[in-house]
């Protein structure tokens, strides 16, 4: 396996804690946002796009995600549709954070 290659396994495995069942529960829930104009194929494109651009990239601005959204989408959505899967992904981070840091760095409430 390639280091790109499992750089990758791992990302996913942080980005998708749930597996393949996540990955495809949030597939649907673009699929939505979309109103259906994306296939669940593209959906799950974008989702797992959108998700390793915001892990990693220093410009998670909406005017960039946007973009790539669009891009991945074949241009096929418009701006609402774009804007909410921009607030879906900023909310799958921000849950994800908040959780993190619950775990990490709240003391043991039962000491």
């Amino acid at each position: 396996m390639s280091y790109l290659e499992k750089f990758y396994k791992e990302l996913n495995g942080k980005l998708f804690p749930g597996g393949a069942s996540q990955r495809n529960k949030e597939a649907q829930e673009i699929r939505g946002l979309s109103n259906n104009k994306l296939t669940i194929d593209e959906s799950l494109n974008v989702l797992l796009g959108t998700s390793a651009l915001f892990s990693v990239a220093e410009d998670k601005s909406d005017t960039r995600l946007i973009r790539y959204i669009n891009k991945k989408a074949n241009n096929k959505l418009n701006e609402h549709e774009s804007t909410a899967i921009v607030d879906f992904i900023h909310k799958k981070f921000l849950s994800a954070a908040v959780v993190n840091f619950i775990r990490t760095k709240l003391p043991d409430i039962n000491q």
